[in-house]
């Protein structure tokens, strides 16, 4: 890995390489190889430096953690809420990492299903209105 991330607190360090694949091939999409390499062995990350921001400085969201993999986690693992997603949640999107309240870091998949970029899907919006493009 050519970047470094220090990570501050997981649950469980845990094998998930054979659950990404799985979701890869069976919804026929790549994850980024970085994001891959960070869940590959810990569920519930959270990243040292957690603050994004969006829009305005107002818009500071101070803390998100990585979506888990493994079954224990019920419904917050990726492949759960993948298959029954919240209320006006658009189809082709993943989530990747929860702001702890209500809103997700996703991986957006609707034009490309390699090298997708990377949206924020707030959940009191309308169906399509409430993704904010964060990066490419």
């Amino acid at each position: 890995m050519d970047k470094k991330i220090k990570m501050k607190f997981f649950l469980a360090e845990v094998d998930n390489r054979k659950l990404i694949e799985n979701f890869e091939k069976e919804h026929q999409v790549t994850f980024p190889g970085f994001y891959k390499e960070i869940v590959s062995w810990h569920d519930f990350i959270t990243p040292e430096k957690n603050i994004f921001f969006y829009g305005s400085k107002s818009n500071e969201y101070d803390s998100f953690s990585f979506s888990p993999w493994q079954e224990e986690f019920g419904y917050e693992r990726v492949s759960n809420i993948f298959k029954d997603p919240p209320e006006f949640f658009p189809k082709e999107i993943v989530i990747f990492a929860s702001n702890g309240g209500g809103d997700y870091l996703c991986f957006d998949y609707r034009n490309c299903r390699e090298n997708p970029p990377i949206v924020l899907w707030l959940h009191e919006e309308e169906e399509n209105e409430g993704i904010v493009f964060l990066s490419s």
